[in-house]
């Protein structure tokens, strides 16, 4: 998506000569061998893989109406639950969005702090099924019990679940 959008808006519809290629890559001559040679070994069938699987993400609806999220259980890393400022934690439930759009809410419980873990966040996040979540709690959030809740691509929440943190 972002390559799209760099076509559309960076580029304004058109590629210039100074991003001409042919197929074995040789009008690169600036970059270096390993622009200007392309290594047999380069995965030319995982990479058409990737781009049709993430086609058909592009073109699932990530929610309908009737998704409302409900969070289930919250696991660390290695499914077990003891959650960590610093680890990562997974999210499982029904109703997340499975192409992204997904945010985790977290509200410390007895104050106003609420902390939004997201795919913008900077810290890993990762939100493309509709049952799991997975976000680096990256040292954001402070040991004690929060409420978390999920808000899936249409602005849908979960009711809150409480969680502690080590």
């Amino acid at each position: 998506m972002t390559l799209l959008s760099y076509l559309g808006t960076g580029l304004k519809g058109t590629i210039s000569s100074a991003y001409a290629s042919t197929a074995d890559f040789a009008q690169f001559a600036g970059f270096g061998v390993a622009v200007q040679t392309r290594n047999a070994s380069y995965p030319i069938a995982a990479i058409g893989q990737l781009a049709g699987t993430l086609g058909g993400l592009q073109g699932a609806l990530p929610c309908n109406s009737t998704s409302t999220p409900v969070v289930a259980a919250v696991t660390n890393e290695t499914y077990g639950g003891s959650i960590s400022a610093t680890g990562t934690m997974i999210v499982w439930g029904t109703g997340f969005s499975p192409g992204g759009g997904n945010a985790i809410n977290l509200t410390r419980v007895g104050s106003p702090d609420s902390i939004m873990l997201d795919a913008g966040s900077g810290s890993y996040f990762w939100d493309l099924s509709a049952n799991q979540i997975n976000a680096a709690a990256a040292g954001k959030i402070a040991a004690g019990p929060w409420l978390l809740s999920v808000r899936n691509a249409c602005g849908a929440s979960s009711p809150n679940f409480a969680v502690t943190i080590q």
